[in-house]
C-alpha cells in the first residue's frame, strides 16, 4: 500500500515519542494501524501498563490521527474481517473507491458498498430496505453480482441466504 510506514515516530507536545504498527499518512488525516497480542495489551497488563496503552492512544488521537486496533489473533484467524475495517477505512476517510467498483451499475455499486460496511454477510432483506427496492430487483442484482464474482454465498446450501464480498486480497 502506497502511503503506509511501518513504526512512524510520533512526538507529542511534551517530547513522548510513540511508533505505532503502521501509519498510514495521507490527507486528510493520517491513520495509525495497530496490532495488539493478547498477552502483551491484556493478559499480563498490570493497572500502569494499562494506563499508558490508553494514554498512548489518547496522545495518538491528540496528534490527529484515526486509529484502528486489531487483535494479532483476529489477523490470523479472520483477515478478510480485518479487510473489510480497511476497505471501509479508505471508503469513509479517504473516498477512496477503486475503479471497478465505479465501473458498476448504481445499484450493483451500492450493494457492493453496504457489504464493505457490514462486517456480517448482507441479506436480500438489507439491501431490500437499502435500496427501498422490491425483492425480486435486489434478487436480479445480487445474482448479477455473483456472476461478474463480486458476490459469493455466505450461508444456505440450497437457499442461499446471505452474501459476502469475494476475498481478492487486500483491496480489490
Amino acid at each position: 500500500m502506497e502511503f503506509l510506514y511501518p513504526e512512524y515516530e510520533l512526538i507529542t507536545p511534551d517530547g513522548q515519542y510513540y511508533y505505532p504498527d503502521f501509519v498510514y499518512i495521507r490527507p486528510p488525516q493520517p491513520t495509525c494501524l495497530e496490532a495488539d497480542s493478547f498477552s502483551s495489551h491484556a493478559r499480563d497488563a498490570d493497572r500502569d501498563t494499562f494506563a499508558r496503552g490508553l494514554d498512548r492512544q489518547n496522545e495518538i488521537e491528540f496528534a490527529n490521527c484515526h486509529i484502528l486496533r486489531f487483535s494479532i489473533d483476529k489477523l490470523k484467524e479472520d483477515p478478510l474481517s480485518c479487510q473489510q475495517h480497511i476497505r471501509r477505512m479508505l471508503e469513509q476517510w479517504y473516498e477512496e473507491e477503486q475503479p471497478d467498483l465505479l465501473a458498476l451499475p448504481l445499484y450493483q455499486r451500492e450493494i457492493v458498498r453496504l457489504a464493505i460496511r457490514t462486517v456480517s454477510p448482507i441479506t436480500v432483506t438489507m439491501v431490500c430496505k437499502c435500496l427501498g427496492k422490491n425483492r425480486k430487483f435486489v434478487y436480479k442484482q445480487i445474482d448479477e453480482l455473483v456472476k461478474i464474482n463480486w458476490l459469493e454465498p455466505a450461508s444456505g446450501a440450497q437457499r442461499v441466504r446471505s452474501y459476502k464480498l469475494v476475498s481478492r486480497g487486500f483491496v480489490r
